[in-house]
């Protein structure tokens, strides 16, 4: 991994600095988890109104690139969800035991997308955390590990899985890495439409299955008399 510039340094701590600024507006949102206690606080506020919530968050948080980049990371994270749940329900559905059948991995597609796309930027996601000036290292002591950018992006997958990210932390990576909303959103569908395909795939597979056990011929065991 190469060293950073000092230009490419200053652009980073400039970015971090402007993540922070966002943050102030928004005292309450301390970590990811956060957000989702806020989406859930307004959603009760609202008569359970989904619809309704979703329009507050969406007009409060306008024009604040950093909240608007932790929102396209929370439908990310809930559409990935429902495209793993329901091709874990297919595969209930049809008795399929196979851990490893129809696997949605996010977090490759999301590597695959930045790579596809240039957008990946592997130094500036290790070397922010070099830089002296902002000792991350030192202000973020209890944060997920990772040594590659895929275990970075399995975290941004499976954040539910373990100790809620920093917010400023979090949504800073992401842009020292390259994820824009754009790349977030896209996967997100891509995951949406991949549990679709394999979902017609199960059903096929099954349907086609148990129509060619119907068409056997049966056997009759003799019994001797």
């Amino acid at each position: 991994m190469r060293a950073l510039t000092e230009a490419e340094q200053s652009e980073l701590i400039k970015m971090y600095e402007k993540v922070e600024n966002d943050f102030k507006s928004f005292p309450f949102i301390q970590t990811t988890e956060d957000l989702f206690r806020w989406r859930e606080k307004v959603k009760e506020e609202n008569e359970n109104d989904g619809n309704r919530r979703n329009e507050i968050i969406e007009a409060a948080i306008k024009g604040n690139e950093s909240l608007e980049k932790l929102y396209a990371w929370s439908k990310f994270t809930r559409m990935v969800d429902r495209a793993k749940a329901d091709v874990f329900m297919a595969k209930v559905e049809y008795h399929i035991e196979d851990n490893n059948a129809y696997r949605i991995k996010a977090a490759a597609m999301m590597e695959d997308y930045l790579k596809k796309e240039k957008k990946a930027r592997p130094d500036y996601l290790f070397g922010i955390y070099k830089i002296s000036q902002l000792g991350l290292g030192i202000r973020y002591k209890s944060i997920p590990s990772f040594n590659s950018t895929f275990e970075y992006a399995k975290s941004l997958v499976k954040e539910d899985e373990q100790e809620a990210w920093p917010a400023v932390l979090f949504v800073a990576l992401m842009n020292a890495y390259g994820i824009d909303n754009e790349a977030l959103l896209t996967v997100g569908r891509q995951a949406e439409a991949l549990s679709k395909r394999y979902c017609k795939e199960i059903e096929s597979v099954a349907t086609n299955k148990s129509e060619t056990e119907l068409e056997k011929p049966l056997v009759y065991n003799k019994i001797k008399k």
